[in-house]
């Protein structure tokens, strides 16, 4: 990694330029991110129509999602159901809902949780996000693992590289939190569920999630964002590759992740991270707790807003898990748990759904989903083309690949994440 003697000096000097433009100019986004008070009527209205149109949410495509099958469990003692969906026709996935101890309260209305799982290789069967469900279903109250577009047993539909969806002018992220949505819309139908009392917790890219879900659901009652607040210039200004989930576009200059988390005001929000997780530096967390911790005050709830820092790193671990399952119990009125179940978890193997032929790619289903095509080979770099002092970047005069990735992959999520189109056209 970086032996830079073993390069063209010509192209090494002119890729060093190109990433130090890229520098300045999300140097130059940050200078012009507008000042705004989110405990305003005027600025909440601005920063929600930005969200919605950074990651492309539209109410109007929020799925109505339609349980094909189903497969019964038991997992500790738990009664687990197993469902396979339709959000969008032709997407198919699988969830999991955990179902609490009532006893002697048979009947009667129980909170739910929504479950928003990150990378784990196993998705929703993830055991850190088992044990969560475990435990909220513990406290009295349902637990519901969603699975997201092409992850964990999804996968095979694509998740990573879909570049077909930036081209359809939709993003990766806005599909997973509108068919989210679709969820938390059959959780209120259910009779069983108290439809005041559904909240979400997420970490990492179930941390993004939330995030999302806090800025456009009305519904939520309480959002757990743990594994991603920080900052967008730090995050998106990485010089690797992302996944596409992580990826909007125009959102460096325009919305910042305390703005986003301000639109949950004055409902109960709890953000949190692991003092020794090596993709966040903790001193972007305090910076986001302390801005949105002001609006919540503002708004005179500042009891409703938590930050917590655990011994931890990235993943949940069970202290993540317990701090999580507090403050769950507090705002929806459930019994604290004593402890994060242990593991002996159901295996991703032992879930038997399979897929139905007409099941569609998560690319291939986006472009039938809103009637575009996009040609066949395209990839980010022509989608949002690298620029440098005005100038599409010419991949001929830089180096392919520096330790890390593709450079013209990294440079054009760098360039989709300050795009603006106003000014390109």
């Amino acid at each position: 990694m970086y032996r830079y003697e073993q390069f063209d000096r010509e192209k090494l000097a002119y890729t060093m330029d190109v990433f130090d433009d890229y520098e300045r100019r999300f140097a130059q986004a940050r200078l012009a991110h507008p000042k705004r008070e989110p405990w305003k009527e005027a600025d909440r209205a601005e920063i929600a129509a930005a969200l919605r149109d950074v990651i492309r949410f539209d109410e109007a495509m929020i799925p109505e999602i339609h349980v094909r099958e189903t497969e019964e469990g038991v997992c500790q003692g738990f009664s687990v159901l197993h469902m396979l969906f339709e959000s969008w026709e032709g997407f198919y996935g699988i969830a999991t809902l955990v179902f609490p101890h009532v006893g002697e309260n048979a009947g009667e209305k129980r909170p739910a949780v929504v479950i928003c799982p990150g990378h784990g290789d196993a998705g929703r069967l993830t055991p850190s996000y088992q044990r969560m469900a475990l435990t909220i279903a513990a406290q009295g109250a349902y637990a519901l693992i969603l699975e997201n577009l092409g992850q964990g047993c999804r996968s095979p539909f694509g998740h990573k590289v879909v570049p077909e969806a930036f081209y359809c002018g939709q993003t990766v992220q806005g599909m997973i939190v509108m068919e989210a949505c679709g969820w938390i819309n059959w959780l209120r139908e259910q009779p069983f569920v108290d439809e005041c009392r559904i909240a979400a917790c997420g970490n990492s890219g179930g941390g993004t999630e939330t995030l999302m879900l806090a800025g456009v659901n009305p519904y939520l009652a309480a959002v757990a964002s743990t594994g991603f607040p920080s900052e967008y210039p730090y995050v998106l200004q990485k010089e690797r590759r992302h996944c596409d989930c992580n990826l909007m576009r125009g959102i460096c200059g325009r919305l910042e992740m305390w703005e986003i988390y301000s639109l949950f005001a004055p409902r109960p929000l709890l953000v949190e991270c692991g003092c020794f997780d090596h993709l966040l530096p903790v001193d972007t967390f305090h910076r986001n707790a302390r801005k949105c911790a002001a609006v919540w005050q503002m708004m005179g709830a500042g009891e409703n807003f938590r930050a917590e820092i655990t011994q931890e790193k990235h993943s949940w671990t069970a202290a993540d898990i317990v701090v999580i399952a507090d403050f769950l119990a507090d705002v929806l009125g459930l019994v604290k748990a004593e402890a994060a179940p242990e593991e002996g978890l159901i295996a991703p193997e032992d879930v038997k759904l399979p897929f139905p032929a007409d099941a569609l790619g998560t690319g291939e289903g986006i472009q039938r989903l809103t009637g575009m095509k996009m040609p066949g080979g395209m990839t980010l770099a022509d989608i949002f083309p690298p620029m440098y002092h005005g100038e599409p970047v010419d991949p001929e005069k830089i180096i392919p690949d520096l330790g890390r990735g593709n450079v013209m992959r990294v440079l054009a999520q760098q360039e989709m994440s300050l795009w603006d189109g106003l000014k390109r056209k």
